[in-house]
């Protein structure tokens, strides 16, 4: 099934988004329907900047599809012989979602040694952290000038990933804080009992809303205040029992190949660990999200 997948939603070699890392490190996109594959359909009529769409993950590196101003970015991506211990965490921004101790001294080194990936990195959050942060809108997009929610939430998970990620790298308080009003308005929408930007298009956006959020506790939360924790830790939980019982949102329990299904999987489960032991349900969200992993493994293996 991930073989298909795979197949489905990778590009030529040719392709721009492959860049130099060719179709032997490519490791496609498992994203959406036609409407967001590679953020081409999404893009607005006309519009001199198109929706922003995020990172995508491909091998060694991880490929931004901002328009040629900025040029496809090479970025740096972790390679590790054994997956990362899992634990619950009473402090945030301890790097153990998807950026270990050994891994972060790895690329602090490439950093310190003005590694080019690094510097592409860095100078797409030095933009980002000049972008305004919009209020939550269906339509609002995300440019070189602002951060907007854009196709689904991508807007938002762009910017926070990219940016937590830069943080961790370089401590630069910039970059966390600019995640920080991300952050502010996700949890805006769920103090006035709006959880549309979740409910949308069936619970799609579960695989960027959920997951911006626990990135951004595990990367930058030692930069959020006691307020915004208790905010973030609000909105997850409301979130997750929005997933479990809406009977709009669909495939909370599979099948295995859905779509749907693996962004909650993705969404809520980092969600989950990177708040374990700070948010009262943090270790209930990561629980219940193994389990419903668990049941599928021996799909996903085929």
């Amino acid at each position: 099934m991930l073989a298909y997948y795979r197949k489905k939603y990778t590009p030529a070699t040719a392709s721009p988004l492959i860049k130099s890392g060719g179709a032997a490190t490519n490791q496609g996109v498992v994203s959406g329907d036609d409407l967001d594959q590679f953020g081409r359909a999404g893009l607005e009529a006309g519009s001199a900047t198109p929706s922003r769409v995020p990172p995508r993950v491909t091998g060694l590196r991880i490929l931004d599809s901002i328009p040629p101003t900025a040029n496809v970015v090479a970025a740096l991506q972790r390679s590790s012989s054994s997956p990362t211990r899992i634990a619950k965490r009473a402090l945030p921004s301890n790097g153990t979602i998807w950026i270990d101790g050994p891994t972060l001294t790895r690329l602090k080194a490439r950093a310190a040694a003005n590694d080019a990936d690094w510097a592409a990195v860095k100078t797409l959050a030095d933009q980002m952290a000049g972008r305004t942060v919009l209020p939550f809108d269906l339509g609002a997009s995300s440019s070189n000038a602002q951060i907007g929610y854009a196709y689904q939430g991508e807007g938002w998970f762009s910017a926070v990933f990219t940016l937590g990620f830069a943080y961790q790298v370089s401590g630069n308080v910039a970059y966390a804080n600019k995640v920080r009003e991300v952050v502010n308005v996700i949890n805006a929408e769920t103090k006035k009992g709006n959880f549309r930007p979740l409910t949308v298009d069936s619970g799609y956006p579960s695989r960027f809303l959920a997951l911006s959020l626990g990135l951004a506790y595990a990367w930058c939360g030692d930069r959020l205040t006691p307020q915004e924790r208790s905010d973030t830790f609000a909105t997850i939980n409301q979130w997750f029992d929005l997933y479990k019982t809406n009977q709009g949102i669909i495939d909370k329990d599979g099948p295995p190949f859905s779509n749907y299904f693996g962004g909650h999987l993705i969404g809520f489960g980092v969600a989950g660990l990177a708040t374990a032991g700070a948010n009262p349900r943090g270790q209930e969200i990561a629980d219940y999200m193994r389990d419903r992993f668990s049941g599928i493994q021996a799909a996903f293996a085929s």
